[in-house]
């Protein structure tokens, strides 16, 4: 007998930094720690990170959940 899918609708959407910025000033990001590794990165590397978003270059896809008026951060 196989599982039952459950199919929810996804959306694609391109977010600036200061939206996330916003976001957490608002108090409605959430960065769920059940899902995220803990502190694994240097100093130099969270710079490096900095200067890319800064550069405009690419760095993958952040994924979030919708919870009423707040995003959760699930991966990223």
């Amino acid at each position: 007998m196989m599982a039952t899918q459950l199919l929810l609708p996804t959306e694609k959407v391109t977010w600036t930094l200061n939206d996330f910025v916003k976001l957490n000033s608002q108090e409605k990001l959430i960065v769920n720690t059940e899902y995220q590794r803990s502190k694994v990165w240097d100093r130099k590397k969270k710079q490096l990170l900095i200067d890319s978003i800064l550069s405009d270059y690419d760095i993958g896809s952040i994924i979030l959940r919708q919870n009423q008026d707040k995003w959760e951060i699930l991966d990223g």
